[in-house]
């Protein structure tokens, strides 16, 4: 006996059409967790900068649960420009000609700008920056794309408490420090905890 082949009828068609579209979306997701997670996977989190009245260092943590991405932009409303510098005492705000004020790889992990190395510097703000303010920055990715954080504003007492908690103690800060943080940072030394002080303090 043969077999008999016959036109499949409306309600075989949509199922049918279910069926492959299910398929679809498997293959899909496949896909993607081979390619070792989708670009929502990165965060910005912990963005902080001190008081200040022209120039502001920003500090922030970029955890990347996905493949290597590349930070290629920042920008921020009231703010003439945003520039990368610092880390391993290369200055990244001077830019050769053609090259990007903001170039940063940043690999699958947790990428820190933490105050002695990388950060984000804000020239000509607007408006000063005073304790409790939050800037909205907003990061370009070449892979996760726009990435918008707020940027908590502290005051210098909040500072050095927050550099002695973290181990980086004052004179670690000193790499982007704009000249207020600098003199702040001298201010505390009478009073800074042991942590926070370096051996040149010690009479």
């Amino acid at each position: 006996m043969g077999w008999v082949v016959t036109r499949p009828g409306p309600r075989d068609a949509a199922r049918l059409a279910r069926v492959a579209a299910v398929g679809v979306a498997l293959g899909l997701a496949a896909c993607g967790a081979a390619s070792g997670g989708s670009a929502d996977d990165l965060e910005v989190t912990e963005a902080w900068a001190a008081e200040a009245d022209e120039v502001a260092a920003v500090y922030l943590t970029i955890t990347n649960g996905g493949d290597a991405d590349r930070l290629v932009g920042a920008s921020a409303a009231g703010v003439g420009a945003v520039s990368l510098m610092g880390g391993g005492g290369a200055d990244a705000g001077a830019h050769p000609a053609g090259s990007r004020p903001v170039d940063l790889a940043v690999p699958p992990g947790t990428t820190e700008l933490a105050p002695g190395g990388r950060h984000l510097m804000l020239d000509g703000l607007r408006a000063p920056l005073r304790p409790g303010d939050r800037l909205p920055l907003t990061l370009e990715l070449e892979r996760a794309g726009a990435r918008t954080v707020e940027v908590e504003v502290l005051g210098w007492d909040a500072v050095v408490d927050r550099l002695s908690e973290t181990g980086t103690a004052r004179d670690g800060a000193a790499e982007g420090a704009t000249p207020e943080a600098r003199t702040a940072r001298d201010g505390a030394a009478e009073g800074a905890t042991p942590e926070a002080r370096t051996p040149e303090d010690e009479p």
